[in-house]
């Protein structure tokens, strides 16, 4: 017999099972997958109109939900990083602040011309940074309307312009 040990939380419910995978199977599965379609965010149902009107979320299946985390970001120097994050300090207050410092991070200290999407993206994940859910968005702004990054040499790539660069040395690294 397999044993299993599951933890998930659905909102304000929360479960653990540690025993047999087909005690889980057949009784635990259900209750959870019936959790899940009933409140699929776990937040409180909205009211009026709109909410009547849109369509049901799909609930995620026990393998999305057993799934392991996405990566976070791990620098290749972590000293280095830390320091350059002090460094920054509180400057970069916003998301693309934060992303345009973590490309200057990147190209400086890593040596790294270029970025994509996923390494933004985990970078936010590591900080628990509401960018997260809008770095495409952001990775636009940057590029069509800023002009401080620029596609990379490669589709789905992305590098810092001049612009970019003197914009971080100048108002997120400068000491005034």
């Amino acid at each position: 017999m397999t044993r299993v040990h599951v933890r998930l939380s659905l909102g304000a419910v929360s479960i653990e099972f540690n025993g047999e995978n087909e005690f889980f199977r057949r009784l635990i599965e259900p209750l959870v997958d019936a959790q899940a379609r009933r409140n699929p965010s776990g937040a409180a149902p909205a009211g009026g109109p709109a909410a009547a009107s849109a369509p049901p979320l799909r609930a995620p299946t026990l393998a999305e939900r057993l799934a392991p985390p996405p990566p976070q970001f791990q620098p290749a120097a972590p000293q280095k990083f830390n320091l350059f994050v002090r460094q920054v300090g509180d400057r970069a207050q916003s998301p693309d602040q934060r992303l345009m410092a973590f490309a200057f991070y990147l190209w400086n200290y890593e040596k790294r011309e270029e970025f994509s999407r996923t390494d933004a993206e985990s970078f936010f994940r590591t900080l628990h940074d509401e960018g997260l859910d809008r770095t495409g968005e952001l990775l636009a702004d940057l590029w069509e309307r800023r002009r401080f990054l620029e596609p990379g040499r490669e589709e789905g790539l992305w590098r810092l312009t001049e612009k970019g660069l003197n914009y971080v040395k100048n108002r997120l690294l400068s000491a005034g």
